[in-house]
């Protein structure tokens, strides 16, 4: 897998760790995989929020690009999140 521009050699993306924890949910009726919703929901709270109210304010207000970047990306004229489940663009 190629590391993204400005990655130091070695060091994985987070995106990469968070696809090493066990996801605990039944996989019926899963809508968004684990790594994106614990990637968008860590950057929320280190950008300040602090509630699940206020984590799903910041995240209502991120771009396609903002989410794509977090390993999740926007659902078609949705306010949803919709997680890729494959791998990601190289």
């Amino acid at each position: 897998m190629p590391r993204p521009p400005g990655q130091l050699p070695g060091v994985a993306s987070l995106v990469q760790v968070l696809k090493l924890v066990p996801d605990p949910r039944a996989r019926r009726g899963i809508r968004h995989g684990l790594p994106g919703i614990i990637a968008v929901a860590l950057a929320a709270v280190v950008a300040g929020a602090r509630s699940f109210a206020a984590i799903g304010q910041w995240v209502g207000e991120l771009t396609g690009a903002q989410l794509s970047r977090a390993g999740a990306i926007a659902g078609r004229g949705t306010r949803c999140l919709n997680v890729p489940q494959g791998p990601g663009p190289s």
